[in-house]
């Protein structure tokens, strides 16, 4: 039969049950309607909606396809696919299968006007085809579906019931305005979800779930969403996604490149991130990237959070659009950039190392008890979050300022030790619980990591630090007093002298004016406050 004949067969059939069955009818794949056997469709006044129950194959051995057509602007209350499988003489459903195929789509320009469930209630292999509605699509949970289009929102929750399935779960998810509920493939694929609103609302995210691999999520005004491509062991990834808001989080086991069209991996927001991205591997594929907002990354993203030998961060994150000219570009594990330049977020590769620059004071820095109001609490920020279980995460030494004598081991009962409350990233060293002890000024300090200290990760390696964590609490402001004993002298100017030239590591305490440099400027200062301090 051609297409036309069919069409032409399908309408006329359409118009002859619509006398019959009123404004939503149930048809076979040859245009002829469903009957009673088939088939039950029945108006539920209290609803104010259709009510629909498919019964039986039509074609045993063969594949069974329903369309259900909506011509007057119709809602369906609800659509039972209730079909049993094809058994064999054991009683047991035939290992070929004998598949049910459901469309439900407008008829006319009325179409169906709301959708609010799907429900597949029996063992017949059962496939969604398409779902169409003009308004709103509520709760679908069957066994794998193609398409569902929504020309206002999805509400949902969004269920595929197949069992262990790399190529089936759900194609593709549209709205037109908002997707509000879950959408879940535990066992199977999510390709597509789509929104011209939002995808999720804020404070209300929904949850976005598949064993085998997530193709792409895409908003146009925001997703707030927790999405995982891990769940039941998945393995694979996800391809892209795009909008200009992302909250919640996004766990998955890689970004991956699109192997139909071969396209790298790419996740681009342009107004504000704030979620946890966490990529099990590393991010290491080919011309893959990730654009994130300049000043508007308040988030967290990890690589190669399984720990995995020889785990590599080297893509490029980008803060900023391509045309703009600030623009940054960040593809290093150890980045220079402070968190506050970016928005406060931060980027790590396990095992997590010491973010020096937003470490509070920075790693190398010195500081006068004068400018300290309160006791000196000092922040240890990493490029991930960190914890510990036991023992001391740290230990810590100190020697006089200025001196180049040993560190001294400190008990590290005068200092309590907590996690940041506000950034999972910092540990908060400062005084002990009887508050006591805590950091003396007129001393430099020694920190590094115990065994103890780990990646809050579910591998949970140790942290590494590239360098000793190192800090100055000088007594008081004396410009020139290198060595903290209240005096410029010269031990001073041979100490300035020692470091003449561009400031490098401890460089910085003579360079007075903070110029780069130690020069002339510098020894000047020196020169002027010759003497014992005031």
């Amino acid at each position: 039969m051609t297409r036309t004949l069919w069409l032409i067969t399908a309408y006329l059939t359409l118009s002859f049950c619509l006398q019959a069955n009123g404004s939503v009818v149930v048809l076979r794949d040859d245009g002829s309607p469903a009957g009673p056997a088939l088939a039950e469709i029945s108006w539920n006044p209290l609803a104010g909606g259709w009510d629909i129950t498919l019964l039986k194959l039509y074609n045993p051995g063969g594949e069974t396809i329903y369309k259900v057509y909506g011509t007057g602007g119709e809602t369906i209350n609800s659509l039972i696919i209730n079909v049993p499988c094809w058994k064999n003489s054991s009683g047991e459903c035939a290992p070929a299968g004998s598949p049910v195929y459901v469309s439900v789509l407008h008829g006319d320009a009325g179409g169906i006007r709301t959708i609010r469930r799907i429900i597949q209630t029996n063992d017949a292999e059962t496939v969604l085809l398409r779902a169409e509605a003009r308004e709103d699509i509520g709760e679908i949970v069957v066994e794998s579906m193609s398409e569902i289009y929504a020309e206002r929102d999805v509400l949902g929750p969004i269920i595929a019931t197949t069992e262990d399935n790399s190529a089936r779960g759900i194609f593709t998810v549209d709205a037109d305005r908002n997707i509000l509920g879950d959408i879940k493939a535990p066992n199977g694929r999510v390709a597509g979800v789509r929104a011209k609103g939002s995808i999720g609302r804020p404070g209300a995210p929904i949850t976005i779930e598949a064993k085998y691999i997530i193709f792409g999520i895409h908003s146009l005004t925001g997703t707030y969403a927790h999405i995982n491509t891990r769940v039941n062991g998945g393995t694979a990834g996800i391809w892209n996604m795009s909008g200009p808001i992302f909250e919640g989080s996004l766990i998955t086991a890689k970004l991956a490149v699109n192997t139909f069209e071969g396209l790298p991996p790419r996740l681009v927001f342009t107004e504000r991130f704030s979620a946890d991205l966490i990529v099990g591997s590393s991010f290491n594929t080919l011309d893959g990237w990730i654009e994130l907002p300049r000043g508007g990354f308040d988030g967290r993203i990890i690589f190669n959070a399984d720990n995995l030998p020889g785990g590599e961060w080297v893509n490029p994150v980008f803060f900023g659009t391509s045309n703009d000219p600030d623009r940054i570009e960040i593809s290093e594990a150890g980045y220079p950039q402070d968190a506050q330049m970016l928005g406060g977020g931060s980027i790590g590769l396990v095992p997590f190392r010491l973010h020096n620059v937003s470490c509070s004071p920075p790693n190398g820095a010195s500081i006068n008890a004068d400018t300290v109001t309160d006791p000196l609490n000092v922040r240890l920020r990493h490029y991930g979050p960190i914890s510990w279980t036991a023992g001391d995460p740290v230990t810590i030494e100190q020697r006089v300022a200025g001196s180049i004598g040993v560190f001294t081991p400190l008990s590290m009962l005068d200092f309590g030790i907590q996690i940041a409350l506000d950034d999972p990233n910092s540990l908060v060293i400062g005084l002990n619980a009887s508050g006591q002890g805590g950091f003396e000024p007129g001393f430099e300090y020694r920190i590094l990591p115990t065994e103890f200290l780990r990646c809050a990760v579910s591998s949970e390696p140790n942290v590494q630090w590239d360098l000793p964590y190192l800090f100055t609490f000088r007594d008081t402001v004396c410009v020139g007093d290198t060595n903290g004993t209240q005096s410029i002298d010269v031990s001073d100017l041979l100490f300035l002298l020692s470091f003449w030239g561009p400031v490098f590591s401890f460089g910085d305490r003579v360079d007075f004016n903070g110029d780069g440099a130690v020069n002339v400027s510098d020894l000047l200062t020196l020169l002027a406050n010759w003497g014992p301090c005031p």
